[in-house]
């Protein structure tokens, strides 16, 4: 009875457009930024805290 009326609220809430889980700490635009500075292989620790700052995100979060 309880897993029914979980799966049911779950259900009814992505109907409405609700998405489970945690929101990103970063903007679309911050995730793109971060992407192109590792990929291009830029992973200088000072300009990705500049793109991170005013965020909760550690620096070697995304170091690694």
């Amino acid at each position: 009875m309880l897993r029914e009326r979980t799966k049911n609220g779950l259900d009814a809430a992505r109907q409405e457009g609700r998405i489970g889980g945690q929101r990103s700490k970063l903007t679309p635009q911050q995730q793109k930024e971060i992407i192109t500075l590792v990929t291009s292989g830029q992973k200088n620790r000072r300009r990705l805290c500049s793109v991170i700052s005013g965020t909760s995100i550690n620096a070697g979060a995304i170091t690694r």
